[in-house]
């Protein structure tokens, strides 16, 4: 990893937690594009791109809540029984 910081400023744990952090926001724009295409949406207008991103987020935290690993089958899971979408947000 390329970094600007000083080998005298930072310790090899904090470096490793960058990195851990810097890969779950890729991971984050990852899923927000590949399994629910936000690149592609034709949502551009008004409050829509924004509500759309909140509820993205809002599936990612709760899968993340609940341990899910695998979140192209969750999510379809959860599109084929709405049932088991609102069991999710009871928690």
């Amino acid at each position: 990893m390329i970094t600007s910081l000083a080998l005298d400023k930072v310790t090899a744990a904090e470096l490793a937690t960058y990195v851990r952090d810097h890969w779950t926001v890729e991971h984050t724009h990852w899923l927000r594009d590949v399994i629910w295409r936000e690149d592609a949406s034709l949502l551009r207008t008004g409050d829509n791109p924004q509500l759309w991103a909140a509820i993205t987020n809002l599936v990612i935290n709760l899968f993340r809540l609940l341990g899910v690993t695998r979140f192209t089958r969750e999510t379809r899971s959860n599109a084929r029984d709405p049932k088991r979408a609102l069991q999710i947000l009871t928690l």
